[in-house]
């Protein structure tokens, strides 16, 4: 078993089908039925590894396999319908193929709706000699066979990274020598918006699919651009923040919080994570002197955080317009929602930490004023005492947390 092959083991997103890869052949079994053998077959010789899709309905189900050049031959990629998949040792067409050279490893991405794939396929030497890390490409197959073909528009060099966005409309590629550049494409793999070039290497999207973060990671500057992706495709940033020592990061579940953190073994040093909202303010940063092993959100069941857009008073800030006269949501006609507990777990080189802090309370309408603490309530009503008990008082020279003065119930004269 290799890494390129790994895992060998795939279950569909129901649980209906379990898929096994053995040599030149791909088993699938039912998974409340395992007694009854194999139920569908795909004979492949030399078989690198397979990707299932993520449907739900069996009926719909495809799988995706890759083999590697050899003697002469290309390498491909094929997908099938496991419907049409029998227990005969001839494997059936593929309803989709792309062939390819110089490839030893391929890496298969589904977009969630199961209609389009991206294979990215690497050699360890480049022919051309520009990359001491070899050669990559990226490939494009929709799964009706309808059009196969390399991602178009990106820049010469390696791929950093390549993401489908959670709905499948949408992916972006961040592709090149550095600085790398970053496009956007539509589920047909037409390019919809080019980001530009940056010191990027790893992409996020929040699980809503309206923000995405760019990050450069490793031996890049650590930058971290948010941006928020429009109905058209078109992308516009949000914010820009920095963390030169991060190794990891994450989206919340509530799509509004970012989660980036130093961890061992990658680095042994400077542990700690920290907590961003979109808006790249940083509200949380923590150290880890003992280690960190891993830090990540708890995960939260789809459709509890609604997709919202940018608050007002975010879009005024990265415009560079005041925000203080943003009207209340509920007459922007969108619903004020509490504030979510929020709370992460942690791994560290101590063994399993407990839960972060949990953001409490219900969030305000953009542009209102903080609630009053107890204190300056407190205060408050010191003060309008004092104005009330006479006009000769001076309050101004009265500390606002002084012992409240000793009156008769008389006003004083001067």
């Amino acid at each position: 078993m290799s890494k390129e092959s790994w895992p060998a083991l795939q279950l569909t997103s129901s649980e209906a089908l379990l898929a096994h890869m053995v040599n030149n052949t791909i088993n699938i079994y039912k998974t409340r039925a395992f007694a009854e053998g194999v139920q569908y077959k795909l004979p492949l010789k030399n078989v690198g590894g397979f990707g299932l899709s993520p449907a739900a309905d069996t009926a719909k189900l495809k799988l995706a396999a890759w083999v590697p050049e050899g003697k002469g031959a290309p390498g491909f990629v094929g997908i099938w319908d496991v419907n049409s998949l029998g227990k005969s040792q001839d494997a059936p067409a593929p309803l989709a193929r792309r062939s390819f050279f110089r490839a030893n490893s391929v890496r298969l991405y589904w977009n969630s709706t199961g209609t389009a794939l991206l294979a990215i396929t690497a050699a360890d030497v480049d022919v051309t000699n520009q990359s001491y890390y070899g050669e990559q490409k990226i490939h494009y197959l929709a799964a009706d066979g309808t059009n196969d073909c390399l991602v178009p528009n990106l820049k010469d060099g390696p791929i950093h990274d390549a993401q489908w966005s959670p709905d499948g409309c949408f992916f972006i590629v961040v592709a090149g020598f550095m600085p790398a550049k970053t496009v956007l494409f539509d589920a047909k793999c037409k390019p919809v918006f080019d980001l530009g070039t940056g010191p990027y290497n790893i992409i996020k999207w929040n699980p809503q699919g309206r923000f995405l973060a760019l990050c450069g990671f490793g031996n890049l500057p650590g930058d971290i651009t948010f941006l928020d992706k429009k109905a058209d495709g078109k992308c516009k940033v949000i914010s820009q923040v920095r963390n030169d020592v991060a190794v990891t990061c994450d989206w919340a579940p509530d799509g509004r919080h970012f989660l980036t953190a130093t961890v061992a073994p990658r680095l042994n040093v400077d542990n700690g994570y920290q907590i961003w909202r979109y808006t790249g303010e940083k509200i949380l940063d923590k150290r880890e002197d003992k280690g960190l092993m891993e830090a990540s959100w708890q995960p939260a069941p789809a459709g509890i955080y609604p997709d919202l857009p940018q608050s007002p008073r975010a879009q005024a800030s990265s415009a560079g317009r005041a925000s203080t006269s943003a009207a209340p949501p509920q007459k922007q006609g969108v619903t004020a929602h509490p504030v979510h507990h929020l709370s992460a777990y942690l791994v560290t080189a101590n063994g399993p930490g407990g839960k972060l802090g949990v953001a409490r309370g219900r969030a305000l309408p953009p542009g209102a004023a903080p609630p009053d603490t107890k204190a300056a309530s407190k205060n408050s009503k010191r003060r309008s005492k004092k104005k009330g008990s006479g006009a000769g008082a001076d309050d101004a020279t009265t500390p606002d947390d002084a012992p409240e003065p000793h009156t008769n119930g008389t006003s004083s004269s001067g």
